[in-house]
């Protein structure tokens, strides 16, 4: 099961320079890796999968079965099918009626803004 921690996707960090990622062993065709210039050399600033069941965040399992609970306790902000959870520079789109995740994307501090500035005035208030 795929875990994100800290700035960390099963292991890959983003920040990375693209010349470390390429170092580093894992399988790279189930992971969608996006890279953006910064101080002259091309730096990890997401990282995404797609169609999953369940994944661990800080090693508590999400999936489908929980989901709900979830969203109450984090209040994530939702633009149509996009959840973002800033706290965690998190990103889902779940499938509810397929019941996976169609993608879960972790995105670096330095593109924050990008994924949670329009969200300013959409966040779902699901806390009871």
């Amino acid at each position: 099961m795929f875990n994100i921690e800290k700035n960390s996707f099963d292991g890959i960090t983003l920040g990375q320079s693209k010349e470390e990622i390429d170092k580093t062993e894992f399988d790279k065709s189930l992971y969608y890796l996006e890279f953006e210039e910064q101080n002259g050399r091309q730096v990890l600033v997401t990282i995404s999968v797609r169609d999953l069941k369940g994944f661990k965040l800080n090693d508590k399992e999400i999936n489908f079965d929980n989901l709900e609970t979830f969203l109450e306790e984090e209040n994530p902000f939702v633009d149509d099918n996009i959840l973002v959870f800033p706290k965690y520079n998190l990103t889902l789109i779940p499938d509810f009626k397929g019941k996976l995740f169609a993608e879960i994307l972790v995105y670096d501090e330095s593109v924050k803004e990008l994924y949670e500035e329009s969200y300013d005035d959409y966040y779902l208030n699901l806390k009871k």
